[in-house]
């Protein structure tokens, strides 16, 4: 039985294998004494190989037919998994339920794609030209309106063309809303309109006894309520409704869809959805249903109902029509069930919901977090009841650590999570939920509706991020909700009053009693901060709001008032009128202070900022006097601004400097806004640990008019220390700005997605340059990419263009990347060739030195160090330890400290054991390590990378089980001798929980081992150094190791004496062989030496320092110069042992002759560290070591 079968999936095989009914019988026997967990069987389904005759338990004798899963009946523990890359164009009912420790389950198996459930038709649909270019197929199967159709790739929704009795206004726009505002609205998104018919998208049933009333933006954009009705509709069905590609609808009495299309859509592969609901758990508990897509389907993706103790995890649902529950995952009836880790994306009203009615089990207790949610008709997730009477049916639900982009495509009035008249104990923590509705559709980031029934209960929101939603960040009515910690930014559109954080009255009620606190807020200059409307008087009991933070580019950003904001309020006036946010800050840019220059640094007028900065000279590169940084702590709650005048109409480049530091953030957005508009990124992310000490091209500002106002800025929201120090701006000429686009598409059976920018453009001239950011902190360049993500995810790729005049734009898009499964090694040796093993980076087979395993082994060409990497991956079949092995060929040109490490299920990667030496041991499996406490169904997976020198060889690796022994702990103590370099190990307080060990192997990190449990080891320089012991055998051949690191104190007497440190001084030291002279001047003291002007590379020069306090150190260096000294001497200089840094440019020594030379500075050094200056003999010419010099400045 190889590692990728089930233990239990042979039981069928053994009773087959049984020739006498006595046999059978004792094995049956056998079976029943088992637990049920042993006893649980798997079942397989495969669209294309199956057969419903099979009996289904083994990939071979697979059932075909999701019907078959459906009348089956499953035990507790059972699993039914679909074949990857397949596709059903049915519904899965679920037939059983499990138990409280073993759910039924119903995944994935194989490679490639996960396997997919259709809703739509499985054959092409026929298309009928009728006139023009309307299209219609008739579809007597279906009963009713569809709910969804699939164009161009793209989940549509059905038009509906309501008529009046009166002519339409002329001035009915399209894009404007009609609302029936009698009880729960029904929103009428309008599309076209005839004489006297209006065509759009609904949302909720259209009454026919209720007026239409307009809301429509006016020639300033800002939404206007007409004060008169069109009057009460009749809905209809007509051709003249279909207006645009894609818009169609159903027609009842001719049983067909009428479709407008640009392309014959017989040639489209038009998909129309026929089934109602893509998995429906039928009131089955204690279930997993996860890895598997649903799409397709008229209204439910996934149908949660009457169902517990169930999880529904790693889906991808998609294309989810507008029949009745209109939802991509809904759980209804429903409690102590967990959905995450899902994508729902292209739903034509909700992502993910909970509905609760006055039927057990009520919708508590229920957990979605880890979701992403994208592109929704209405809310991202809903918690809703139907009255306000309902609220205890929805009770202690948790929405957290989820992702919502770009709710409210379609209807009016939501938000990214919307929650309606639901019970307590619900809470909303630490989502993230950007880019909601649009100008005409308004959506809040998260909106809370209440009323006076005590059924109805306070909801919790903490920790949320809302960004660049329409309507408002949180809106809410209701009373009691606690909002706090949560950081609001940029949210609303100047069409209608909105702000960061809304309370409003609704259903009878003013919100009331709220408390607001911790909350960061943003606005620009057409945006509000926090409004309050009591239109029903003032509130009782009122809120509680402080200690939040504010900033704002509006003067007037507060609202306290009754039904609109007809007087908004400065913060003064605020904290006067309504008595809150006395312990807050409000920061809002200097009227007229803008910078004087092109370059504005952070002491000049025109830079602000917000919370605590503090101003530091310690690190070099800095433009000025100093830089400023944000203390690496209340991270998101910073921001540091440089505002300019415009003075001449035109394109501006944008460009920052500061001061670089191995402790910096690693990327830093820059953005900049207009007039105090909403903030648009500045190019890519920036990693302030490199390139500082210059001005750094950041974007381009496009089409600036003189006399505006550009404003860059820096929020501290990376970790690590952010760094506020200058800002450029420069005229870059009128030309117009690139056009950034790409799409993209994933290369099967891998995880490679393949990007296209040939789509971008420039109006006036070329594109010039593509860059890329990958969203998993990688990059690229160039107009067709490739990238090969580590894991299957939602990663945000933005596309950076430039034309041929260095204008730049840019593009960013959600790219989901598919789990194409997990590929496993065959057998416990896996490979180079099989199954399971991949590699990243160009390898070479090759066969020409003898001891592989197989047919060949691959090796790294010696050469790209560091970015190539080979992996064997195992699926654990059982659970306990796994001995690692590994096989190479050696030879003299391999590398010497290849180190093999492991990760379980693509967690932390764990060094295997020691690095080996391949230049040795080849021909045979050499044992690393072993991995402890592996569970069956893990992934086991074994990595190599090629940073060592010489040729890195991948081979084959074996990963044997190796019982269930504890493995023992590794502990050591050390200490160093009196005036030596020697350090005393010991590793006597290590221990084994169930035996002895019997072996201990170090590796001292500089290149030596030994072993032994009290060893002794003499370094041949100060400094620190990484110890790893690795406990290799306890009595069960189990192992475990540990890592330290060991700072060696330099001993004196071994250091230079003085800040001048000359060649003849303690202190300096060479390797190889160097020749004194005094033949030529302008040496330091009595002489120096030169290397022979031979043996070039294998020769080096060291002076070694004792810092004596802490600060900044100067290095400079003398030398004779003469015309037959190297020309591109580079000195370097490393602290306390670790790598060193070069130390300026390289220096010509046949000039500057006889004084010292500044060669740079070493910043930050502190008192008893180590500071090593050295040069190797690698510049053709005479290489001459004399004097360093170090002082601190």
């Amino acid at each position: 039985m190889d590692s990728s079968t089930p233990i239990f999936s042979t039981k069928n095989r053994l009773y087959e294998s049984c020739r006498t009914t006595g046999c059978r019988i004792l094995f049956l026997f056998v079976v029943l004494l088992l637990p049920n967990t042993l006893r649980a069987a798997t079942y397989y389904v495969d669209a294309t190989g199956g057969n419903d005759g099979f009996v289904g338990t083994s990939p071979a004798s697979a059932w075909k037919t999701i019907n078959k899963v459906n009348s089956a009946s499953f035990a507790p523990g059972d699993r039914v998994l679909l074949k990857r890359g397949e596709r059903w164009h049915e519904s899965l009912v679920v037939p059983s339920s499990g138990d409280v420790n073993q759910p039924v389950t119903f995944g994935a198996y194989g490679s490639g794609y996960r396997p997919i459930l259709d809703g739509t038709y499985a054959e092409s649909t026929v298309w009928q030209q009728v006139q023009g270019n309307i299209y219609r197929t008739i579809q007597p199967a279906l009963s009713a309106d569809p709910g969804l159709l699939v164009y161009k790739g793209r989940a549509k929704p059905s038009i509906t063309t309501l008529e009046f009795s009166t002519a339409v206004p002329a001035a009915l726009n399209k894009g404007a809303i009609l609302l029936q505002t009698d009880g729960l609205y029904t929103s009428f998104w309008v599309t076209s309109k005839k004489a006297n018919t209006v065509s759009g998208i609904t949302f909720f049933t259209i009454n026919p006894t209720k007026n239409e009333y307009v809301r429509q933006l006016n020639a300033n954009g800002i939404e206007e309520k007409w004060s008169d009705p069109l009057g009460t509709p009749t809905v209809i069905t007509s051709l003249d409704g279909l207006s645009e590609p894609g818009h169609w609808y159903w027609d009842d009495q001719t049983q067909s869809v009428y479709l407008y299309s640009d392309t014959d859509p017989n040639a489209l592969d038009v998909q129309i959805a026929r089934l109602f609901t893509g998995i429906y758990t039928n009131g089955k508990s204690f279930l997993n249903i996860q890895d598997i897509t649903v799409q397709g389907f008229q209204d439910l993706g996934v149908f949660i109902r009457g169902t517990e103790n169930s999880v529904v995890e790693n889906m991808h649902v998609s294309k989810i029509g507008a029949r009745t529950y209109k939802t991509g995952i809904l759980l209804n009836r429903s409690q102590n069930n967990i959905i995450q880790n899902n994508v729902v994306d292209s739903t034509l009203r909700v992502g993910i919901g909970i509905y609760g009615e006055p039927v057990t089990p009520y919708c508590l207790d229920n957990i979605i977090r880890g979701n992403f949610i994208s592109n929704t008709g209405s809310s991202g997730i809903s918690l809703n009841t139907d009255a306000p009477s309902l609220g205890y049916t929805v009770e202690n639900n948790e929405l957290s650590d989820n992702t919502i982009i770009g709710a409210n495509a379609l209807a009016y009035d939501s938000a990214g999570i919307y929650s309606l008249f639901v019970g307590g104990g619900n809470t909303v923590l630490s989502n993230t939920i950007k880019e909601g509705g649009s100008r005409e559709l308004r959506s809040s980031g998260i909106m809370i509706e209440g009323g006076n029934d005590p059924a109805v209960k306070p909801v919790v929101l903490e920790k949320n991020i809302i960004e660049n939603n329409s309507l408002a960040g949180i809106a809410v009515s209701g009373k009691g909700h606690r909002i706090a910690g949560n950081i609001l930014r940029y949210n609303g559109k100047p069409s209608w009053e909105t702000a960061q954080m809304l309370f409003y009255t609704s259903f009878g009620e003013n919100a009331s009693s709220c408390t607001v606190e911790n909350n960061v807020m943003e606005a620009s200059l057409n945006q509000k901060l926090v409004s309050v409307f009591n239109g029903l008087g003032p509130s009782s009991p009122p809120h509680i709001i402080n200690n939040n933070t504010y900033y704002s580019t509006n003067p007037t950003p507060f609202c306290w008032s009754g039904w609109s904001c007809d007087t908004p309020l400065d913060f003064v006036n605020w904290n006067n009128n309504s008595g809150h946010d006395l312990d807050s800050s409000f920061t809002q840019p200097a009227d007229g202070m803008v910078c004087p220059a092109a370059i504005c640094d952070d002491g000049d007028i025109g830079f602000d900022r917000v919370g605590s900065w503090s101003i530091s000279s310690s690190s070099a590169g800095f433009y000025g006097s100093d830089y400023l940084h944000d203390q690496n702590k209340t991270k998101g709650g910073k921001i540091a601004t440089w505002t300019y005048m415009i003075d001449v109409d035109g394109n501006y480049e944008i460009a920052g400097q500061w001061a670089e530091n191995p402790n910096r953030a690693a990327d830093v957005q820059y953005r900049y806004s207009v007039d105090g508009g909403t903030p648009v990124d500045c190019g890519l992310p920036v990693d302030q640990r490199l390139d500082g000490g210059r001005v750094n091209s950041l974007c381009t500002a496009p089409a600036l008019t003189a006399g505006s106002t550009l404003t860059v800025r820096v929020r501290n929201d990376s970790a690590g220390y952010v760094i506020a120090d200058a800002v450029q701006i420069q005229w870059a000429g009128t030309s117009a700005p690139p056009a950034a686009a790409f799409s993209f598409s994933q290369a099967n059976e891998t995880l490679r997605i393949d990007f296209d920018a040939s789509a971008s453009s420039d109006p006036d001239g070329t594109v010039a340059g593509y860059d890329w950011d990958f969203g998993d902190g990688t990059v690229g360049s160039g107009r067709l990419v490739s990238h090969l993500y580590s894991t299957a995810g939602i990663y945000s790729v933005t596309l950076m263009v430039t034309d041929d005049r260095n204008t730049t734009n840019q593009l960013t898009r959600m790219v989901m990347v598919e789990s194409i499964g997990t590929v496993a090694c065959p057998a416990a040796i896996c490979d180079n060739t099989d199954a399971g093993f991949n590699t990243i980076g160009s390898w070479s087979a090759s066969s020409s030195s003898p001891g592989f395993y197989g047919s060949d082994y691959l090796h790294d060409q010696n050469n790209s160090k560091g970015t190539k990497s080979a992996t064997w991956t195992y699926l654990v079949g059982t659970d306990g330890n796994y001995e690692i092995a590994a096989r190479w060929t050696d030879n003299p040109n391999r590398a010497t400290d290849v180190q093999y490490r492991y990760s379980v299920d693509g967690g932390m990667l764990v060094d295997c054991g020691l690095p080996v030496d391949q230049r040795f041991n080849g021909g045979g499996f050499t044992a690393l390590c072993t991995a402890p406490a592996l569970t069956a169904g893990s992934i086991l997976t074994v990595h190599v990378r090629n940073e060592s020198d010489g040729y890195v060889i991948a081979d084959a690796v074996q990963a044997q089980w190796a019982g269930t022994s504890a493995p023992p702990t590794a502990a050591f103590s050390f200490s160093q001798a009196n005036e030596t370099l020697r350090i005393d190990f010991d590793a006597s307080a290590s221990s084994d929980p169930d035996g002895t060990i019997t072996a201990y192997n170090w590796d001292f990190g500089d290149g030596a081992v030994d072993s032994g449990q009290l060893v002794s080891h003499t370094y041949s320089v100060a400094g620190s150094y990484t110890v790893v012991i690795l406990k290799v055998t306890d009595d069960q051949n189990t192992t475990n190791q540990l890592t330290q690191t060991v700072s060696v104190q330099p001993v004196s007497g071994t250091v230079c004496p003085a800040t001048i440190c000359d060649n003849s001084d303690i202190g300096f030291s060479t390797v190889g062989s160097w020749t004194t002279s005094s033949s030529t001047s302008g040496f330091y003291g009595s002489n120096y030496l030169h290397d022979q002007n031979n043996s070039k590379g294998t020769k080096s020069a060291t002076w070694t320092y004792l810092i004596s306090g802490n600060g900044n150190y100067e290095i400079a260096g003398q030398w004779p110069s003469y015309p037959n000294r190297a020309a591109g001497v580079q000195y370097r200089y490393s602290v306390n042992g670790n790598t060193p840094v070069d130390c300026g440019s390289p220096v010509d020594q046949r000039l500057n002759g006889g004084r010292f030379n500044v060669l740079c500075t070493v910043p930050a050094l502190t008192a008893g560290s180590t500071l090593t200056v050295d040069i190797d003999n690698e510049s053709g010419g005479y290489v001459i070591a004399d004097a360093v010099r170090v002082i601190k400045q």
